[in-house]
């Protein structure tokens, strides 16, 4: 048996308009839509090689050549 527990909360419309973003089926899937989110609202410069992030708005280190063409 699995035991789950469940919390329920109530957002604000600003969270729910965040959420509607993160849902939405494009080129981004949702954990790498929740990495730029988390590095927007925190300035957070990104270490990645991963190329989905090619075309972001946030600021990028990489070692990866394909981040610059």
């Amino acid at each position: 048996m699995i035991e789950v527990n469940i919390t329920l909360i109530k957002l604000s419309e600003e969270h729910k308009d965040d959420l509607m973003i993160m849902c939405k089926v494009d080129e981004l899937d949702f954990s790498d839509k929740a990495i730029i989110k988390i590095c927007e609202d925190n300035q957070f410069i990104l270490l990645t090689n991963d190329t989905d992030f090619k075309n972001s708005y946030i600021d990028i280190v990489s070692c990866h050549k394909r981040m610059f063409l």
